[in-house]
C-alpha cells in the first residue's frame, strides 16, 4: 500500500529537480539577468559623472566637476537617452557636494584664567614643550561674581557639618568654601549660599532665604580679582597639548578644558528663590 505513495514521491521529485536544473542552465547561459561582474558595469548609466573631491573641496567646485563630466558623455547618447543621461547629471551636479568629504573641525582648548605671573609661567612652559607662540591667543576673563552670601564662620568642622544638616532638612543649596585667591582666609571654614554679579541681586537673595528661617546668613562683598587672562589653543590636537602640557599639573579649576563662547556675566543660582520650606530658624 505503500510502495504506489513511495513511487509518486520519488516522481514529483524527480521532477522538481529536473525543473530546477533546466531553469539554472538558462541563467548560465545568459537567459536571465546577471548580478555579477562584468555584466552589472554594462549596465551602469553614465557613470563618467561621478567625481571623488578631495577633503575640504568647496561646494562650487563639486558642482563644477559634475557639471562637466555630464556634459562630456552627452554627445555619446541620442533621444531619450540623451534626457535621461542629462537628468542623471544634473542629479550629480546637485548631489556633489554631498560627496566632498569634509574634515572635521579642529579642537579648541581653554585653560585659566591665570593671573600675570602664573600666566607667565604657563607659557614658558608650553615654548619649551614645543608648541609655538603662534599656537595660542589670549582672552580675558570674565570678572568673578563678588557678592556672595554666606553663613557665620565656624568654630570647626563638627560645628560647619551640623550647619550643612540644618541646610539639607530646609532644601537649601550651598557650597562648601575652599580656599582661593579671592576667599579670605579669615571667612573660612564657612558656606556660600549664593554668588551674585551686584549687590543688589544678593540683598533680594537674603531676603527670600530669611523668610525662609535662615537669618545667620550674610552678603559680603569680596575683594576684586587682579587682571586675569585665559589662554586658548585652537588647534590643540595637531600641538599634541595634552602630552607637552602634562607637566603643567593645572588644578581642577584651571584645567584644559573646550573653550567656551563668552557670554555676559550671569548670577549665580541660588536656593534662597524657592519656596519657604520651613518656619523655623537656621
Amino acid at each position: 500500500m505503500l510502495r504506489p505513495l513511495l513511487i509518486g514521491l520519488l516522481l514529483v521529485n524527480a521532477g522538481l529537480l529536473t525543473a530546477h536544473l533546466s531553469g539554472s542552465a538558462r541563467w548560465l547561459d545568459g537567459d536571465g539577468p546577471r548580478e555579477h561582474e562584468p555584466e552589472r558595469l554594462q549596465r551602469q548609466v553614465n557613470p563618467d559623472a561621478l567625481r571623488v573631491l578631495p577633503l575640504g573641496a568647496p561646494p562650487a567646485a563639486a558642482a563644477s566637476a559634475a557639471s562637466a563630466a555630464s556634459a562630456a558623455s552627452a554627445p555619446a547618447a541620442s533621444g531619450p537617452a540623451a534626457a535621461g543621461v542629462g537628468a542623471a547629471g544634473s542629479g550629480a551636479a546637485s548631489a556633489g557636494p554631498l560627496l566632498a568629504l569634509r574634515a572635521p573641525a579642529p579642537l579648541c582648548l581653554e585653560a585659566g584664567p591665570f593671573e600675570p605671573a602664573r600666566l607667565a609661567t604657563v607659557q614658558r612652559v608650553l615654548r619649551t614643550a614645543g608648541v609655538p607662540d603662534s599656537a595660542w591667543q589670549l582672552a580675558s576673563a570674565p570678572a568673578a561674581a563678588r557678592h556672595v552670601i554666606l553663613m557665620a564662620r565656624y568654630a570647626d568642622a563638627e560645628q560647619l557639618q551640623r550647619k550643612v544638616g540644618e541646610l539639607r532638612r530646609r532644601g537649601v543649596a550651598f557650597t562648601e568654601l575652599q580656599a582661593s585667591p579671592d576667599i579670605p582666609a579669615r571667612l573660612l571654614p564657612t558656606l556660600m549660599l549664593g554668588r551674585f554679579a551686584d549687590a543688589r541681586s544678593a540683598e533680594t537673595a537674603l531676603a527670600a532665604l530669611q523668610v525662609r528661617g535662615v537669618i545667620s546668613a550674610r552678603v559680603v562683598t569680596l575683594e576684586a580679582r587682579p587682571p586675569a587672562s585665559l589662554l586658548r589653543v585652537a588647534d590643540a590636537a595637531s600641538h599634541q597639548l595634552a602630552a607637552r602640557s602634562a607637566t603643567l599639573a593645572l588644578p581642577a579649576a584651571q584645567a584644559w578644558r573646550p573653550c567656551a563662547v563668552p557670554a555676559g556675566a550671569a548670577n549665580a543660582a541660588s536656593a534662597a528663590l524657592q519656596p519657604p520650606a520651613s518656619a523655623s530658624r537656621a
